[in-house]
């Protein structure tokens, strides 16, 4: 067994409008806190550091919108990195990293910025990909890679916070305990990727016969009224031994 120990640590909040910097917090080690009058904003910092570092489901106040980037400077294992994502309400939005400080990412060109889609594809890894590489997390190629997200993770990690109002944790959209179970395995270094590839593929099928087995239900209902229940089985039998014969050997 390999023990695992990734550490995520934010540095510093950056929130652009424009050219201009609307909000720069240089954050330090331990418990930072975060105080102001109601309606000052903390919620709306909370927001922004929870999208740069790859949440779903922002409710956007309008004049977080105003602004037009966020970025967010981290270090992985120690390895300083900076984050950028365009402040949108449309969802599953990309990343860009800079693997560098802050500073040295607000003067990069484009060319040293990588950008990654939300969900990964054939040509690109997704952004939470490049990120749990970055960690050294073991990376999951099979049909449930596109749950493992850095959303789903921040959901987990702040599932025991007690408002419901978190922008990381939506109680609105609660995931699937399938899905629960699989990131809680990956944070605990005991995930099976083939094995949850097999869980998701189960669970459609169970999903199908389901569907199937109501349709059943409605068509003997149906016959069961018009006295035609023993027809119906005839048919259904001589369908499935077509279907058996068509079957490989």
């Amino acid at each position: 067994m390999t023990l695992l120990k990734p550490t995520l640590r934010v540095a510093r909040l950056v929130v652009l409008q424009g050219g201009h910097r609307a909000f720069d917090c240089a954050f330090h080690l331990g418990v930072n806190v975060l105080r102001g009058r109601n309606t000052s904003g903390k919620t709306t910092v909370m927001d922004m550091l929870a999208y740069s570092l790859g949440a779903e489901n922002i409710r956007w106040k309008p004049h977080a919108l105003k602004c037009s980037n966020v970025m967010v400077e981290v270090e992985l294992n120690g390895e300083p990195a900076t984050f950028l994502r365009e402040i949108s309400q449309d969802a599953q939005r990309p990343l860009s990293i800079f693997w560098g400080r802050m500073d040295g990412a607000l003067s990069a060109g484009p060319s040293q910025w990588d950008r990654f889609p939300f969900k990964r594809s054939e040509q690109k890894i997704s952004f939470s990909q490049a990120i749990f590489g970055a960690l050294d997390l073991p990376q999951a190629q099979g049909q449930g890679a596109a749950n493992l997200t850095m959303h789903q993770l921040l959901r987990v990690l702040y599932a025991d916070q007690p408002s419901v109002h978190s922008p990381i944790f939506r109680m609105d959209n609660f995931d699937s305990a399938l899905t629960r179970e699989t990131i809680g395995g990956y944070l605990s270094g005991v995930y099976d990727d083939q094995l949850y590839t097999a869980q998701l593929r189960v669970r459609e099928l169970n999903k199908a016969l389901d569907k199937k087995i109501s349709e059943l239900r409605g068509i003997f209902r149906v016959l069961g009224q018009s006295g035609q229940t023993g027809l119906i089985l005839k048919h259904l039998e001589i369908l499935s031994k077509s279907w058996s014969s068509k079957e490989p050997s």
